[in-house]
């Protein structure tokens, strides 16, 4: 019921057609004001390659239409209504891409799926913040891994990610940006890297249709996660969705001084901010002055 909404004001319209991954037509519908015209053309032209996007990762996009209202003020950037999202006309002044894939993304996260109580809240922000970073990954070529560390890492390991945990966190945190938004967002790239993309982007698409126009929680999640992996993920999310905090890596090289060897010794130490040991594959990069 939290997703109804309606919206009144005197707006002008337009309208445009994405074309999904699947070659399917989407209606989209916009509602800003008149003075917002112009600027609105420029944000807006960027949806139908976020539905790209997000139909080839997730699979067809779920409803009739996907359309948007701009609204002033607004103490929210977004809202996503179902395939009726809330914007804060800020987004069209400042022509705010991120803040509207977050949202359009929502239309499978947190609407086609919504999360069956408060605690699992971070299955609908904690997934759509990660769009963010899938879509960034469209759009720019850059690994999401980029976007993730430059945009979310410092929020995911300060604040009250380090005091609560993603599932179930106090009321009036469901909101909260460091836990429930980056933290959220880290755990689902945290579970790509360990699935690997093959294994992880058809585990979501499993996940909406298995609960679609429903609810889920965390447990459901895990679930679906577990038979596409094949194995047990307990020590996983055990540690990243309800433990507070995160582990902290110190790391020294030790390079062998044969010249005729390449090779090098690696100590990894570990401690973390809740004094439990973390289980984590981690990747080793090596760097010299000749590549």
């Amino acid at each position: 019921t939290y997703l109804m909404v309606f919206h009144v004001s005197q707006y002008c319209v337009w309208k445009d057609t994405a074309i999904t991954a699947s070659g399917d037509t989407v209606s989209l519908l916009y509602f800003i004001w008149p003075q917002d015209s112009a600027q609105s053309s420029t944000v807006f032209a960027t949806v139908p390659g976020m539905m790209e996007c997000y139909t080839s990762r997730f699979g067809p996009y779920p409803f009739a239409k996907y359309a948007m209202a701009a609204v002033y003020p607004f103490v929210y950037g977004g809202m996503e209504n179902q395939n009726m999202t809330t914007i804060i006309r800020n987004w069209i002044t400042g022509n705010d891409r991120y803040g509207i894939a977050h949202e359009l993304s929502h239309m499978w996260f947190g609407d086609k799926v919504t999360c069956g109580t408060w605690a699992d809240i971070w299955l609908n922000e904690g997934f759509a913040t990660y769009c963010e970073a899938i879509y960034d990954e469209y759009l720019t070529g850059r690994r999401p891994g980029v976007y993730m560390s430059n945009e979310l890492l410092s929020y995911a390991i300060s604040g009250n990610a380090n005091i609560y945990t993603v599932y179930n966190p106090p009321l009036p945190l469901i909101y909260d940006y460091n836990l429930i938004y980056a933290k959220g967002a880290w755990v689902l790239h945290m579970l790509r890297w360990v699935m690997g993309d093959t294994v992880f982007f058809p585990m979501l698409q499993a996940y909406g249709d298995s609960f679609a126009y429903g609810t889920a929680v965390t447990s459901d999640f895990q679930r679906i996660a577990e038979r596409h992996q094949g194995s047990s993920l307990d020590w996983f999310f055990d540690q990243w969705v309800h433990r507070p905090g995160h582990p902290i890596y110190q790391a020294v090289v030790y390079q062998r001084t044969n010249p005729d060897s390449a090779a090098a010794r690696m100590r990894i130490r570990q401690a973390s901010t809740s004094g439990d040991l973390y289980r984590m594959p981690l990747a080793l990069t090596c760097s010299t002055a000749a590549g």
